[in-house]
C-alpha cells in the first residue's frame, strides 16, 4: 500500500472522511498510487494551517498569520524531486532557517504532519524542528546523518505536550556543513485529531 493510500485509510479509520468530503476536500487525494499531483490544494486545506509549497513562494497555503520567515540558504524550489507536485521547501548549510506562525488558541489534540527528506548528511550535520509560542519554542524533532537516505518519510508530531498560543510557531533550523547537505519538507499540515 502506498503512503498516500495508508494516510487516507487512517483518515477513514478515524471517522474523518465524511466531514472532509462534506467540506469539499474530495480533491485532497487526487492520485494515491503515484508521486504526482498535489497532496492538498489551498482550496482543500482541511486543517488549522497547511502549505504544500505549490505557490512557489513564501506566502502559500492557508491558516497562517503571515508568510514564512526565511533566512540563509533556504528556498522553495522544484530541484530535488518533491514528494508531491512541483515545489517543496529546501534548507542547506548551517545558515538555512525558516519559521511560520498560526493561531492555536484553544486547540487540543493537534498534530503537525509533513514529509521530510534528508540528503547527504555527514557526521555532525543535523537539523532541528522547533514548535511552540514565540520566545519559548522547543525542539520537537532532530534529524542527523542516521536519517540521511534521500527518501521522503512521513512525520507526525503530536503537539499536545506544547503550550498552545495565538502565535504558535513551526521552525526548521539547519546545522549542516555544506550546500550538498540538504533537508526538504513537503505537504505540511497542522490539524486537530479527535481524542
Amino acid at each position: 500500500m502506498k503512503p498516500r493510500t495508508l494516510f487516507w485509510a487512517a483518515i477513514m479509520a478515524l471517522g474523518l472522511a465524511g466531514p472532509l468530503l462534506r467540506a469539499g476536500a474530495a480533491a485532497v487525494f487526487t492520485d494515491q498510487t503515484q508521486n504526482t499531483g498535489n497532496t492538498f490544494s489551498a482550496a482543500a486545506c482541511f486543517g488549522i494551517a497547511c502549505d504544500n509549497f505549490e505557490s512557489g513562494g513564501w506566502s502559500g497555503g492557508q491558516g497562517w498569520l503571515w508568510g514564512w520567515w526565511h533566512e540563509g540558504d533556504s528556498a522553495i524550489t522544484s530541484i530535488g524531486t518533491p514528494q508531491e507536485g512541483t515545489y517543496h521547501l529546501r534548507l542547506r548549510t548551517g545558515y538555512g532557517y525558516v519559521d511560520r506562525a498560526t493561531d492555536m488558541s484553544g486547540q487540543s489534540n493537534a498534530h503537525l504532519r509533513f514529509w521530510a527528506k534528508v540528503v547527504s548528511f555527514e557526521s555532525g550535520d543535523f537539523i532541528e524542528l522547533f514548535v511552540g509560542p514565540s520566545g519559548s519554542m522547543t525542539v520537537a524533532k532532530t534529524w542527523t546523518n542516521a536519517d540521511s537516505d534521500s527518501v521522503y518519510h512521513f512525520v507526525d508530531i503530536d503537539l499536545s505536550p506544547y503550550t498552545m498560543s495565538s502565535e504558535f510557531y513551526v521552525a526548521f533550523d539547519a546545522q549542516m556543513s555544506g550546500t550538498g547537505d540538504q533537508f526538504y519538507v513537503d505537504d505540511l499540515l497542522i490539524s486537530a485529531v479527535p481524542p
